[in-house]
């Protein structure tokens, strides 16, 4: 190919004169046969490509896996022009894969160390998702959450100030100042408080509902009943935590059919999680390793030599 087709194409990327261009070129050398061949049942003609020496072949399923690419407002609304954008996309990424074969590139030793990177990145995260697919949640396990639960999915709304301390004995301090002084938060918020976002407002948080914060927090909040109620202390990963409830938004429980996808999701992740954990368990259990730690040390050398190489660039 010739310099003025680099250079055009090059400026189509540059300046973004064709967005579906610069989508294309991402979904294009994902998954799939390859680019250049056509194999039998799919969908329509192949599109042959004759550039010079080379010819490329490739059929309606490539520019199906293309259009899916394309978000789904665009796709629905993509004139004659877009498609034709979209269409030229792909064969310029065919004609750039060609040369760089023709120039031997997928032979260079440092784009075959990243191919085998990449297998091993694509194979982990398939044993990853089959391992997530052995996992289900029967419609009985939804239910008997949501009568447990039901509460938390009410629509009921607080608001609450917050202070957060990084330790116990500075927390039962503030706590017993606030206890004294209920009216005083917003000063010792403004002077204690570690969440910064909020200190400056007296450690407001606005109206919150079931969901928003972390469960031992929210626990606390949920249980105030009046105004200028002040929790015990909660204790979280993050810290200590003392709130107080400011105002009250009733709502009502919701039904299960309305929170039942909710809860099926949130049962589904624990699943996946519990499996992953007893998975990573049983490949532990499964071998015997020792680590060397000269050779960590060296590693650690050699990450932190490649680092400062890299951004002297």
């Amino acid at each position: 190919m010739g310099k003025e087709f680099r250079m055009d194409f090059m400026n189509k990327l540059r300046f973004g004169k064709f967005l579906l261009l610069g989508i294309a070129l991402v979904f294009a050398g994902c998954g799939g046969a390859s680019p250049l061949s056509s194999p039998e049942g799919e969908l329509g003609r192949p599109v042959v490509i004759e550039a010079g020496a080379v010819d490329l072949t490739f059929g309606a399923e490539q520019l199906a896996r293309g259009m899916a690419r394309v978000p789904v407002r665009s796709r629905a609304q993509m004139t004659t022009e877009g498609r034709n954008e979209l269409f030229e996309a792909l064969v310029l990424q065919e004609l750039v894969f060609a040369e760089g074969v023709r120039a031997g590139l997928a032979q260079d030793p440092e784009i075959q160390d990243q191919l085998a990177g990449y297998l091993r990145q694509l194979v982990q995260n398939r044993v990853m998702a089959d391992l997530a697919l052995t996992v289900e949640v029967s419609p009985e396990e939804v239910a008997d959450y949501y009568q447990e639960k039901r509460s938390k999915f009410a629509t009921r709304k607080i608001r609450a100030r917050h202070i957060l301390l990084q330790d116990r004995a500075t927390a039962e301090k503030v706590h017993q100042e606030a206890l004294q002084d209920p009216a005083a938060f917003p000063a010792l918020a403004k002077r204690y408080s570690m969440d910064k976002s909020s200190a400056s407002n007296g450690g407001d948080l606005g109206f919150f509902g079931y969901g928003k914060m972390a469960p031992e927090f929210e626990e606390a909040a949920f249980a105030l009943e009046e105004p200028l109620e002040i929790s015990a202390i909660v204790e979280v990963p993050s810290g200590f935590h003392i709130i107080q409830a400011t105002d009250f938004r009733p709502g009502r429980e919701r039904l299960l059919t309305e929170v039942q996808a909710k809860i099926r999701a949130l049962l589904l992740r624990r699943a996946i999680d519990a499996r992953k954990a007893e998975f990573f368990q049983g490949l532990k259990d499964s071998y015997t390793a020792s680590m060397d730690p000269e050779a960590m040390d060296r590693a650690l050398g050699m990450v932190k030599v490649t680092k400062e190489k890299s951004s002297a660039h």
